[in-house]
Formats: structure tokens, sequence, C-alpha cells
């Protein structure tokens, strides 16, 4: 979640707002959306998946070797000069959970 809120602050969401609205397939879809019209992407396949700090771990040493969790793991799919752009972005809510808690306290 980390990148989908710098990107979203970069629009000039407030950030209460932004993880507020993460709450629904929908709300996260208007999230990635705003991510790719900011990083002038026209074309894209983007899956995003919520793990636990366990399953980023994993997912951190298998493909980085980094054996500990990170807060958001992305993956390019595909050859990007040939198509849409299509990817994966791992978000470790565990990891999210610990880092809203001081912008929720301002």
């Amino acid at each position: 979640m980390g990148w989908l809120v710098a990107e979203a602050l970069d629009q000039g969401l407030d950030q209460r707002e932004i993880l507020g609205r993460v709450k629904s397939h929908a709300e996260v879809r208007k999230l990635v959306r705003l991510v790719l019209k900011h990083e002038r992407v026209r074309s894209a396949a983007v899956n995003v998946v919520f793990v636990d700090d366990a399953k980023m771990t994993d997912l951190n040493g298998t493909y980085l070797k980094h054996w500990y969790a990170t807060d958001v793991l992305s993956f390019t799919l595909g050859e990007r000069a040939k198509g849409p752009l299509e990817g994966e972005v791992y978000v470790n809510l565990d990891q999210a959970a610990r880092q809203v808690q001081p912008i929720l306290q301002r």
C-alpha cells in the first residue's frame, strides 16, 4: 500500500481519505487507476493481492532473497513493448496496519 498511498498523495488526496477508501474492490481499482494515470499508462492489467507478514516474507525471500516482510512487492509480467502493462502488486496488510498508525495519530 505504500506506493499506492504515495502516488495518491501526489494527486492531492488526504492520507486518511486514502486509507479509509481501501476497503473494497472498487476502491482498490480506483487507486490503481489513479496510479496508472499518474504514470501515463494507458492500457494495463494489474492484479492487487493482499497478504500477511508470513506470505510477504515468503515472496520477498523467494524472489528477492530478502527474508523479511516488506510493505509492497510488484512484479511486471510479460513484455511491456508488445502490449499493455501486465503486473501484480502484493500488499502486506500487516505492515500497512503498522505504517498507518503514525498517520492516524496525527
